[in-house]
């Protein structure tokens, strides 16, 4: 069974990120955030390349962004797509949106 693991906080300032395989919980407050990038990727399945999203968040604090990748995480990725956007909004961070309909 799948878990929610990208949650804002109720003043829409804090995201924490659950990473259950190593039961840690990261918390970023809204000035640790460069960006945040929706985009479309090609990946691997059953020996042939299927096209899915990804959601990118790229902070202070790390090189390398936290990925959420849709087929990975496809019960709650629309949510985590709608909640970013509000919390980039509301906080004024960077949001670029690749993703074409």
């Amino acid at each position: 069974m799948e878990k929610r693991r990208l949650s804002c906080s109720k003043d829409w300032t804090t995201l924490s990120i659950a990473n259950f395989d190593e039961k840690k919980t990261l918390y970023l407050n809204y000035n640790d955030i460069n960006r945040i990038e929706f985009d479309e990727i090609l990946i691997n399945k059953l020996f042939r390349k299927i096209r899915t999203e990804k959601i990118q968040i790229f902070t202070n604090t790390s090189s390398t962004p936290i990925e959420f990748i849709k087929h990975n995480h496809e019960k709650y990725f629309e949510e985590y797509k709608q909640e970013l956007s509000k919390f980039a909004r509301d906080n004024k961070i960077s949001l670029i949106d690749r993703i074409v309909l």
